[in-house]
């Protein structure tokens, strides 16, 4: 498998659409020389990731992917999205969420989507959050 890291020039633009709490691909890829922002619904999130990473703390905001993304059309080169997706409901991901991110990349812009596959919805516990969390599962194609 190829990473989005060996397609993207070092220095390359991008953005992390549901970076989580700690916003550890945007601290890596910061660390590794791209120009990246990260993008949480969670203030929680957010507010883990500044104070694991004060480095990047300008680099992290609340944005909501069931809505458009506050970046101009083809400026990003790559755009990570790591199971964030399973959060939103299909209609609003076919709808919004994925025409947004292809909006807003670059005629050759990499999009790295990663989610849970399978069918249907789970509802799992997490205990770093003492809450339950469901997802939408996926099929690849």
């Amino acid at each position: 498998m190829t990473w989005p890291k060996q397609l993207i020039p070092r220095g390359g633009n991008g953005l992390d659409t549901g970076c989580g709490a700690g916003a550890r691909d945007v601290f890596y890829y910061w660390r590794d020389g791209y120009d990246i922002v990260g993008v949480d619904v969670m203030e929680e999130n957010i507010s883990v990731a500044r104070k694991l990473h004060p480095v990047i703390a300008d680099r992290v905001h609340v944005a909501d992917l069931s809505g458009p993304l506050d970046y101009a059309g083809d400026s990003l080169d790559f755009v990570l999205c790591n199971a964030a997706i399973q959060h939103i409901d299909p209609e609003t991901v076919i709808g919004v969420t994925l025409p947004e991110m292809a909006r807003v990349l670059e005629m050759d812009g990499i999009l790295q989507l990663m989610f849970k596959a399978g069918s249907g919805i789970k509802a799992v516990y997490d205990r770093d959050y003492d809450t339950k969390h469901t997802f939408q599962l996926y099929q690849p194609e």
